[in-house]
């Protein structure tokens, strides 16, 4: 059979924190400053893995129980979802972003 995919699966801890199983990086909404490159928290912002610190743009909850959602200030209101299509594609989710995550592993 197939092996599974490490970056599939999660565990939501004690601490809010969403972090990859088998890997020990943790989701984060990219904050790093400015509106360039999705790095702002707000809508459209790049979701990526990190090391885990704790930080406010590393913690979630599970919302309804269905949406993932940002606890940080910047992106409060928010959800993680796969980013809009562009109209040419090759199909495959190459990144991912918050209310709508980009999946980018900076490690």
């Amino acid at each position: 059979g197939a092996l599974p995919v490490r970056n599939q699966a999660w565990s939501l801890g004690a601490d809010a924190t969403l972090r990859q199983l088998g890997g020990g990086a943790c989701l984060e909404v990219c904050v790093r400053g400015g509106d360039v490159g999705g790095c702002n928290g707000k809508a459209g912002s790049i979701l990526q893995l990190a090391a885990c610190t704790g930080a406010d743009n590393q913690r979630w909850s599970l919302g309804n129980g269905t949406a993932l959602r940002p606890l940080g200030s910047a992106s409060k209101g928010l959800c993680a979802s796969p980013p809009p299509q562009a109209p040419f594609s090759s199909g495959a989710d190459e990144h991912s972003i918050v209310a709508d995550p980009l999946f980018v592993n900076p490690l």
